[in-house]
């Protein structure tokens, strides 16, 4: 007998053999397909998001501005005119809540700062950790 023939039993193995190793390679090139393109999908979905944020406190920002300067003008005119005792008591009263307010609008950006710093981070862990499983 020839050693390089083999009978149908162990022919019909090597088939299933490889044909099984053929369906674990698809599946798991699937599989890793189906990760990336999920991880995709959440990286869009969390950049729109950021946008949407960021376009939402331009805009409060710019809110926040027009009352300032509106808050300014008040007190512009309030201390243009003479008060009835001539004492002058409302012009400090607004320059009060103006000095006030640009406080408060500056405590705000930095919390905003900070968040999106944060937020950053996440999705950078969360990146990685899709890459590594995709890996």
């Amino acid at each position: 007998r020839c050693p390089m023939t083999i009978n149908r039993s162990q022919l019909e193995q090597r088939r299933a053999a490889t044909a099984a190793h053929g369906q674990e390679w698809r599946r798991r090139s699937l599989t890793a397909r189906a990760m990336r393109e999920q991880a995709d999908m959440d990286q869009r979905a969390r950049f729109v998001t950021k946008q949407q944020l960021r376009q939402t406190l331009r805009l409060r920002n710019s809110i926040a501005r027009h009352w300032l300067a509106s808050v300014a003008v008040a007190a512009f005119l309030a201390s243009i005119q003479p008060t009835r005792e001539g004492l002058g008591e409302r012009p400090q009263e607004a320059e009060t809540a103006m000095v006030e307010m640009e406080m408060d609008v500056g405590e705000d950006e930095e919390e905003r700062a900070t968040e999106d710093e944060e937020e950053e981070k996440e999705y950078l862990a969360a990146a990685a950790a899709a890459a590594r499983a995709a890996a």
